[in-house]
């Protein structure tokens, strides 16, 4: 982390960091780097009227501070795939599927979302980011509402058993499709589903608004 003053016309001084975001206010001339300015220490910096710092003073200086500052450390992950891949579609179910339910006898009334100490219910925390408030879906030849996919996915996620699934994406269809095979938990009955998805932006973000689930009835129903 390095420091920088900012330098005014009044000759006051500023100590500033770069990691942070920086708002310079209009009477302030340039943000300059501590270490140059103590390497010039033995020549005048500020003048009565004028500020004349070349060398130390540069947008170019200033706006990679400020892009710095701005940067997301979570760019330098892993790439997530794009929302027209089956990969895409892949990585939800699995993560959904592999989150836990905790149902509550009372649910909140703040929209859904619970404050305070307690228990968190990842699988429906995930849900609600996963998909669109008005999502709907196909199941297993049904018309359903958003709650209905949500309560099939619940049912599908008691026979679902990751640690054996396997994904294969088709490729050759229009929009992001995935079938999902895996051995049934308790039972080790195989399981066979194809998930194909329709995927919208929706609050800056990707987000399922449309979900069909083809295979047996039964791996739909608690």
């Amino acid at each position: 982390m390095t420091s920088s003053l900012v330098v005014h016309k009044s000759r006051s001084f500023e100590l500033v960091s770069s990691a942070r975001m920086v708002f310079v206010s209009r009477n302030a001339l340039a943000v300059v780097p501590i270490t140059a300015l103590l390497a010039h220490a033995a020549r005048p910096v500020l003048a009565r009227t004028t500020v004349s710092l070349p060398a130390l003073c540069s947008i170019p200086t200033q706006s990679r501070a400020l892009s710095f500052a701005m940067s997301d450390s979570s760019s330098t992950g892993p790439a997530r795939p794009a929302p027209s891949t089956p990969e895409f579609l892949q990585d939800r179910l699995s993560t959904l599927l592999a989150s836990p339910h905790i149902h509550f006898n009372h649910p909140p009334a703040l929209g859904g979302i619970r404050l305070g100490h307690g228990p968190v219910d990842l699988f429906s925390t995930r849900f609600m980011n996963y998909f669109t408030p008005d999502a709907t879906g196909v199941v297993a030849g049904k018309q359903v509402d958003h709650e209905g996919l949500k309560n099939a996915l619940l049912a599908l996620q008691k026979k679902w058993d990751g640690q054996n699934a396997n994904f294969v994406a088709q490729e050759a269809a229009a929009k992001p499709t995935t079938r999902l095979l895996w051995a049934q938990r308790g039972t080790g009955t195989q399981a066979d589903v194809t998930a194909a998805a329709e995927v919208k932006e929706h609050e800056g973000a990707p987000k399922i608004s449309h979900l069909v689930l083809d295979g047996d009835e039964s791996l739909f129903s608690a």
